[in-house]
């Protein structure tokens, strides 16, 4: 993972993922996003990156589009479930050959 590091009020977390770089998480403090709310609001609901709020008391958040949201409680959904794992797994042997 690789992380790039803005000013001292923002920091974007760069990955590598599956031979693409997504930045997944940008973060802020409260007082940052408060003056740039607009900004923050668009950033998450276009599904450019996710944004984590820095808070006193390390009471962070994070937000994200609705979209993010959904996918990923349909991943831990998936994954969560060892016979759906399973399936996965025997349809991706079937589609590869295997």
């Amino acid at each position: 993972m690789m992380v790039n590091r803005g000013n001292t009020d923002n920091e974007s977390i760069l990955v590598h993922y599956r031979r693409r770089e997504l930045r997944i998480m940008e973060a802020t403090t409260f007082a940052d996003f408060r003056k740039h709310l607009e900004l923050y609001l668009d950033k998450a609901a276009n599904g450019d990156e996710a944004v984590i709020v820095t808070r006193k008391g390390n009471k962070n958040v994070v937000l994200l589009s609705s979209a993010e949201y959904s996918n990923m409680l349909e991943n831990m959904y998936v994954f969560g479930n060892k016979a759906n794992r399973d399936w996965l797994a025997e349809s991706l042997k079937q589609y590869h050959g295997e």
